[in-house]
């Protein structure tokens, strides 16, 4: 079941980008160090399932907010 929220959690979050800012930003940012995570991959917190992290990083991202 694990891997099913994990999947469910990535596209969630790759859609969400998509929709806003195309699916090769989108792409990018899934693998690129974030500051809202702690410098880590969005993918890394996919994998570790940290929902509210990782969509809160993404929301802020399509947003434009400054990181924390």
């Amino acid at each position: 079941m694990k891997t099913v929220n994990q999947l469910r959690l990535g596209y969630r979050v790759w859609h969400l980008l998509s929709q806003e800012e195309g699916p090769d930003v989108a792409l990018a940012w899934l693998v690129g160090s974030n500051p809202r995570l702690g410098e880590a991959t969005p993918v890394t917190a996919v994998r570790d399932l940290k929902s509210a992290e990782v969509v809160g990083a993404a929301l802020a991202f399509i947003d434009g907010s400054p990181a924390a």
